[in-house]
């Protein structure tokens, strides 16, 4: 079975393929509208040409695609790989492989095939980072109507070694970031410290409340009884103050509940 394989840049963010904005209407309504953004214009291009320079022909039919996605490699990749052989490329930054599926889709539908409708089987994997640079391997047959898509349809289609370079990405596109600055330079976030919370005070009762007042009031009477046997009814400023005291316990009591 014959196919396509084209190998493309690294497809660009969706988040930086896709733009939105806010469009007036006639009805004086508001609306939003996604659009492709210039980047993804540009990158657009780039895939077009590199289709054109490999001699596609545009399939109008059924299809079926499948991508294999090559992140870039770290500079620092032995190092994770003696750490973790199986495993060492696992954090290392590559876009989400359904991301990758839509813009690269998009970025071939109308050169490879005539609509992005026609994709009746799609498949992808994330593979190990190699020499060559980040790209993307888009392998694409055509399905006859009588024949159910399986994974060996892209059997006698190899995968190609990794090429020396790839066509340049404009200028003003926006820079990924280079090999080995998938580590974030601020490191882990630190953890917020637990706020203290202040203890509540102990619920005072209505009847805790009074006894503690009669309790101070019965002192003072006890006080002043003690004055008088001593000292008989004196006319000085000391009886004033205890004549104040005896109009402190009065009004004591006459503020307790009468429930009491």
């Amino acid at each position: 079975m014959s196919g396509i394989v084209l190998t493309l840049p690294y497809p660009i963010s969706a988040n930086r393929y896709w733009e939105s904005r806010a469009v007036k209407l006639k009805t004086g309504k508001w609306a939003a509208v996604t659009y492709v953004s210039d980047e993804a214009e540009e990158y657009r291009k780039v895939v077009k040409q590199i289709a054109r320079d490999a001699g596609v022909q545009l399939i109008d039919g059924r299809v079926a695609v499948d991508i294999r996605l090559y992140p870039p490699r770290p500079l620092d990749w032995k190092k994770r790989m003696g750490k973790d052989p199986l495993a060492w490329d696992d954090d290392v930054r590559c876009m989400n492989l359904d991301n990758a599926r839509k813009v690269l889709t998009d970025a071939l539908n109308g050169v490879a095939y005539s609509d992005d409708k026609m994709i009746f089987a799609d498949s992808g994997k994330r593979m190990e980072p190699d020499e060559g640079p980040a790209r993307a391997v888009v392998r694409i047959v055509e399905l006859a109507l009588a024949e159910h898509p399986q994974e060996s349809l892209f059997e006698d289609l190899p995968l190609p070694p990794p090429p020396a370079r790839l066509p340049a990405l404009p200028q003003h596109a926006k820079a990924r970031p280079a090999a080995g600055e998938d580590d974030d330079p601020f490191g882990p976030a630190a953890p917020r410290p637990a706020r203290a919370r202040k203890p509540k005070p102990a619920p005072v009762s209505t009847v805790e409340s009074v006894t503690a007042d009669v309790k101070r009031a019965v002192g003072v009477a006890r006080a002043m009884q003690d004055a008088f046997i001593k000292g008989g009814m004196p006319d000085s400023d000391a009886w004033k103050a205890d004549e104040r005291r005896m109009d402190d316990i009065a009004r004591m009591f006459s503020d307790m509940p009468n429930d009491l």
